[in-house]
């Protein structure tokens, strides 16, 4: 009854659960949101500390581990998912005729 899940190496100290959330998150240009990551690890390791999780995600942005933008953290050295474009939309000008018909 072995799963790659359990396979994995699972981490040990809170900056490592934090760096292991933000690594299997979809990816946004800006990272995952703190929110994100205490609800991923709550949901998949069992662990809502969060003073130890506030704790840990400031001391992995005063090491360098993690960036921080807002309240949103990425993995430093992980590559950078880029903004998708936005959509362009054609606008077309409808000039306004004569009307036909008319009122009585």
């Amino acid at each position: 009854m072995s799963s790659s899940k359990q396979k994995q190496k699972q981490p040990k100290t809170v900056l490592e659960k934090i760096v292991f959330a933000v690594r299997n998150q979809p990816q946004t240009p800006n990272g995952v949101s703190r929110s994100a990551i205490v609800k991923y690890l709550k949901a998949e390791l069992n662990y809502d500390n969060a003073t130890a999780l506030k704790q840990g995600l400031k001391k992995g942005v005063s090491s360098g581990k993690l960036e921080q933008k807002g309240q949103s953290f990425r993995v430093k050295g992980d590559p950078v998912v880029a903004p998708p474009q936005e959509e362009q939309i054609q606008i077309t000008e409808v000039k306004e005729g004569n009307k036909k018909g008319g009122t009585d």
